[in-house]
């Protein structure tokens, strides 16, 4: 379980990386989350009978201003108890300031330790001049900038987790892939994703209607190798991502929505 990257949102696009160029899909818009959004979720490791906690991820937004624009700031935080401090340690810290309806990101931070490893990382998306300005920072690089060329679409980590809540599900077929352009260190990879269907799962001891959402998974020495991470996303009106799972060679990961507030939409479910 070392160096598990505990924020299980992230690794939906971090180790779903295809080197293929294809074009993204980025015509969609914001109709589901605003300013004021709090949604916290449990990170739990199970292996038969044995079932951890190991940590909280918390994700809010807000209203802001950036160069003089209403943007929406989003945040993320996550950190693992101390008590499984010895299984895996991370502190995580994202921020992404996005265009409130396209979520066209215009500035992303990230600030990471997991057991010793650091990185602090700083990204402008100058889309005028269809840039993105690098600040690299990690345990192993002193810090250097970098210049990157914008694609069509290109997004953050944070915003790409939020990205997939507003996809148009209702007008794609089933096993249909989508494809986003991330960037991640001074590197940009086409993230894919694949919409599996309508599924009802049982949470808060309630049947909801989820779109069910199987991204691809690279093999490593903790993952599988193929589609054994799965994402459920509510079919209500606030697109709430209730649950997701990834099997590990031994065991799986679980993250599972513990409360929220501040919805855009009355919850309907």
């Amino acid at each position: 379980m070392q160096k598990i990257f505990i924020n299980i949102f992230f690794w939906v696009f971090s180790i779903a990386l295809s080197p293929v160029g294809i074009t993204a899909q980025c015509t969609n818009k914001n109709q589901f989350f605003a300013s004021g959004e709090r949604m916290t979720y449990g990170i739990y490791y199970n292996w038969g009978f044995i079932k951890l906690k190991l940590a909280e991820v918390i994700l809010w937004t807000k209203t802001t201003l950036y160069n003089k624009k209403t943007v929406l700031l989003i945040q993320n935080k996550s950190k693992t108890y101390e008590k499984y401090a010895w299984l895996i340690d991370a502190e995580d810290y994202y921020a992404s300031y996005v265009n409130p309806i396209s979520l066209r990101t215009y500035k992303h931070i990230q600030k990471t330790v997991v057991d010793g490893y650091y990185t602090d990382n700083e990204y402008i998306f100058d889309w005028e001049n269809q840039k993105v300005y690098a600040n690299i920072e990690n345990s192993k690089t002193k810090r250097f900038k970098d210049t990157i060329p914008i694609q069509s679409c290109i997004t953050d980590l944070l915003t790409a987790t939020y990205y997939m809540r507003i996809i148009d599900y209702q007008n794609l077929k089933t096993n249909q892939k989508i494809y986003l352009p991330v960037i991640l260190d001074t590197n940009v990879h086409n993230v894919y994703f694949k919409y599996a269907g309508i599924e009802t799962i049982k949470f808060n001891k309630q049947a909801r209607k989820c779109f069910y959402v199987i991204p691809s998974i690279v093999e490593t020495s903790t993952f599988k190798s193929g589609e054994t991470m799965k994402v459920w996303i509510s079919t209500e009106k606030n697109r709430l991502p209730l649950k997701m799972e990834s099997e590990l060679w031994i065991g799986k990961i679980l993250a599972v929505l513990e409360k929220f507030e501040g919805l855009r939409h009355e919850n309907t479910q």
